[in-house]
């Protein structure tokens, strides 16, 4: 939008704003959902485990799964990102923490 500012062009300004509008939509609703998703999965497949699986992974796993939390928050709060670059990594993390957890034996 910056470069059709610059060169007068306002038509293309006002098309690429309402684009930009019109596909904010899908992606909050595919967000929610997605979240909605996993919450309800994590939750089922936390009723399923029994506490003697979570608790043992939480404690043979303890060091995988503070270095995956660790790099996940740097992420978010480091000035330097930490060791991870992209949210994808980050994701990455999260799941492999979610992983650990709830992994059966």
């Amino acid at each position: 939008m910056w470069n059709y500012t610059l060169s007068g062009d306002f038509f293309k300004i006002g098309w690429r704003f309402l684009d930009a509008v019109y596909n904010i939509d899908p992606i909050t609703i595919a967000c929610y959902r997605s979240g909605r998703e996993v919450v309800d999965n994590v939750y089922k497949n936390a009723l399923l485990i029994e506490p003697r699986t979570f608790i043992d992974n939480v404690v043979f796993n303890f060091g995988k799964i503070f270095d995956a939390l660790r790099d996940v928050v740097l992420f978010f709060i480091d000035d330097d990102r930490g060791e991870y670059n992209l949210p994808y990594d980050a994701g990455y993390g999260l799941g492999t923490v979610v992983y650990l957890l709830f992994k059966p034996k």
